[in-house]
């Protein structure tokens, strides 16, 4: 197996990101060649999807830094779900989600970011390398080598360890957020919302964004009732390398290694398959994440 300079890969990662989430807020993605003063006025999120996975991928192909790793040159994902049949021993994959949460960037321009995984091949299977994750703010985590966090920003090359999250309201408020927007998600959050009671705010968006709002902000708790892809689950897996607690909805709480070796060393692109991450929570502690296993136990048991 080759070894991955991780270093230097963060640094492309990092680049790549800066110019695909200033791409998705600033360019208009039905020209070839954007201008930053334009914004995207009438796109659909699935053309702002599309557009920013060219732009990730040609961004990724041009950096100076990508000549000296062998990366995959098709980066795969939610956008194009087509493995390359050539892939060698020891190449590095990207797989993207480019604008996780485009349903909040259609109606707000905020509530998403782009977030993904690296693998490497390693025989007939995969080895994970790192997860990344950027959101419209600056925000950007990486995962390093050895486990341990780096946050930064899209704006500059400044990257700092972070061990996060930030700590819960001191309050007696706390706020959720669960992916509870679309039809086959909204009967399943709401009984959860009910049995969590009145001490608690409900948002309806999750995945990727509110992860990263549970490391930076004063989200204290994220559940997905629905399973999903492992590029949806990229700031999951960053976020069970800090102090935040991330478990299953039925209280199996997952270490950082646990969770790698399930979902971040799979690679499947295949419709019918690829949503294989069961559904889970996340939250700053492990009191707030038993309080909101129990509301879902709760609210189960229900039938609502």
């Amino acid at each position: 197996m080759m070894s991955v300079r991780t270093d230097l890969l963060l640094a492309v990662l990092r680049d790549t990101l800066a110019a695909t989430v200033n791409f998705i807020m600033l360019s208009t993605a039905n020209q070839e060649v954007y201008d930053p003063a334009e914004l995207h006025l009438g796109d659909s999120a699935l053309v702002v999807d599309r557009a920013a996975h060219q732009i990730f991928q040609a961004n990724l192909l041009a950096h100076p830094g990508t000549a000296k790793l062998d990366i995959v040159p098709t980066v795969v994902g939610e956008e194009h779900p087509y493995l390359p049949d050539d892939i060698r021993d020891g190449q590095l994959l990207v797989l993207l989600d480019p604008a996780d949460g485009s349903n909040q960037w259609r109606c707000q321009r905020a509530g998403w970011c782009t977030a993904g995984i690296v693998v490497q091949r390693v025989g007939d299977g995969w080895r994970f390398v790192t997860a990344f994750s950027a959101a419209p703010d600056g925000r950007l985590f990486l995962l390093r080598d050895d486990g341990s966090v780096i946050i930064g920003s899209t704006h500059n090359a400044i990257m700092a360890p972070f061990r996060g999250p930030t700590p819960p309201n001191p309050t007696k408020e706390h706020i959720v957020a669960a992916n509870a927007y679309k039809h086959w998600s909204r009967h399943l959050a709401a009984p959860v919302f009910d049995a969590l009671g009145d001490e608690w705010f409900c948002l309806t968006f999750a995945g990727n964004p509110a992860v990263m709002n549970l490391l930076t902000y004063d989200t204290d708790a994220v559940f997905n009732p629905n399973p999903s892809s492992v590029w949806d689950t990229a700031a999951l897996i960053i976020a069970a390398h800090t102090s935040a607690v991330v478990g299953s909805i039925d209280g199996q709480v997952w270490r950082p290694e646990e969770l790698v070796a399930l979902f971040g060393s799979r690679v499947d692109l295949d419709p019918t398959t690829c949503q294989f991450v069961p559904p889970y929570v996340a939250a700053k502690n492990e009191e707030l994440y038993r309080q909101v296993v129990a509301a879902i136990k709760a609210g189960l048991a229900s039938g609502s």
